[in-house]
């Protein structure tokens, strides 16, 4: 996590390291991947909020069990549906990636493919 002072957005120069874990500061609402700030939370969005929470208390397990408060009027796998898409939407940095595991009681996490992927070697010709 980067300092107060020094919010590092990386953009192209990003590297993936798969030992690094996610950490989501709490207080200033923003989510770190490395050095790299992936999410500020502006809003209150206290659904996001719970899922960062869990997932930090988890220690970034990819799977944990939903968070949020049970509701019998609400259909937990769309619910959780939102959640992924607001959990994605507005990344600085997209990095990460979220989604509900499909059963309507987890939410997974993990590093984007196309993050792990470099981009191709560029060819030089001269003539």
């Amino acid at each position: 996590m980067s300092s107060a002072n020094s919010s590092y957005h990386g953009g192209a120069h990003a590297a993936v390291n798969s030992n690094l874990l996610p950490v989501w500061e709490k207080e200033r609402g923003r989510l770190w991947y490395g050095d790299l700030l992936v999410k500020e939370l502006h809003q209150p969005a206290p659904f996001q909020r719970l899922v960062f929470e869990a997932f930090q208390e988890a220690n970034w397990k990819s799977r944990i069990h939903d968070p949020l408060p049970w509701d019998e009027n609400v259909d937990s796998q769309e619910r959780l549906r939102n959640i992924a898409k607001g959990l994605n939407r507005n990344q600085i940095i997209p990095i990460l990636e979220f989604w509900p595991d499909g059963t309507g009681t987890a939410i997974c996490w993990a590093v984007r493919q196309s993050a792990h992927r470099r981009a191709p070697a560029r060819t030089w010709t001269f003539g």
